[in-house]
């Protein structure tokens, strides 16, 4: 077993293919010997294979409620597949979070928070990852608040995103 684990690791786990991370108050010269010392000898490997990720296309919507009696606290949660780091879609998603989360600002915050006081936090943000990504959004409902209620109005504004697009002074939030 551990040597199926170390030949499915190898190609990744290499020096070329690996980041140091140095934090705190050091002096360079010693940083450097010292990485020298302990990594300096390990050889080079192969370039490590590129994988490739197909586009995730959702078939149909999927709407799960999920219980869990160890949770404090109910929440809603939406997940979207996305576009990774290197699309050109990923600052657009970026901005999307922006317009619809951003404290009193954010069509979904200002909805949900300010003016209907049915939640207490609202967040959209874009995860981008490698060569895939995901749009996310969370909304932490106030004691007592109907689920039903906040997922109908979180549907009406993502739908009404589509004919009242993102505006330049929401743009200009995002960019400040």
């Amino acid at each position: 077993e551990a040597a199926a684990i170390r030949s499915s690791c190898l190609p990744y786990y290499i020096p070329n293919n690996a980041v140091v991370s140095l934090s705190g108050d050091f002096e360079t010269a010693i940083a450097r010997s010292l990485i020298q010392k302990y990594f300096g000898g390990i050889p080079r490997g192969a370039t490590p294979p590129v994988q490739q990720v197909a586009p995730v296309a959702l078939s149909a919507e999927k709407r799960l409620v999920l219980e869990d009696s160890r949770a404090n606290q109910p929440r809603l949660q939406i997940d979207w597949p996305a576009v990774g780091f290197a699309h050109p879609d990923r600052l657009a998603l970026r901005a999307l979070g922006s317009a619809l989360s951003l404290d009193r600002f954010g069509r979904l915050s200002k909805l949900l928070v300010d003016d209907r006081q049915l939640a207490t936090n609202v967040s959209a943000e874009y995860y981008d990852l490698e060569k895939a990504g995901l749009f996310e959004i969370v909304v932490v409902p106030r004691p007592g608040a109907s689920m039903t209620t906040i997922e109908t109005l979180v549907d009406s504004v993502l739908a009404s995103v589509a004919s009242s697009p993102i505006t330049a002074r929401e743009l200009a939030r995002f960019n400040s």
